[in-house]
């Protein structure tokens, strides 16, 4: 997943170290919100058409549909959703970037795997927007706020 973020930071606002500290709590808190919000929808009627998967067969769709009553993308028995939500690590992340894994119960296809880690421009976007707000607020925290100290003055 790639969403680029531009700003301007007031360097006497935000220093290096805490906008460091900053972008690695946003990083991680995109993931958790692409984890809760849009991992999930992959695996939901009408996904196909939304993230442009490849066309199955209309063999395997038949066979789907017969054998479990359904036919909803990635999902056959749905032991590779249920693998993927219930073995999801916590998000990992740097001020440049962050990683989420998760294993299913089987090596993934290449095919597969990028089907499952796809993010459309609207997801980006909406993160995108989330982490400039996120920033924003930050950025105001006291938490976070340049400490000025002051050396020498009179002994007490």
């Amino acid at each position: 997943m790639v969403c680029a973020i531009s700003y301007t930071i007031d360097a006497n606002v935000v220093t290096k170290r805490a906008h460091a500290q900053i972008m690695r709590e946003i990083n991680r808190g995109m993931l958790e919100r692409w984890r809760d919000r849009y991992l999930p929808m992959h695996f939901q009627a009408g996904a196909t058409t939304r993230y442009g998967y490849e066309k199955r067969s209309a063999k395997y769709t038949a066979r789907k549909r017969k054998k479990y009553g359904h036919s909803i993308p990635l999902v056959y028995t749905g032991r590779l959703r249920d693998a993927i939500r219930e073995n999801m690590k916590p998000p990992t992340a740097t001020q440049y970037k962050g990683s989420i894994k998760s294993r299913g119960y089987f090596p993934m296809k290449q095919v597969l795997r990028s089907e499952i880690e796809r993010v459309m421009p609207f997801e980006n976007a909406e993160l995108a927007a989330w982490a400039l707000k996120q920033y924003t607020r930050m950025a105001k925290d006291p938490k976070y706020a340049r400490k000025r100290t002051r050396r020498g003055g009179a002994a007490n």
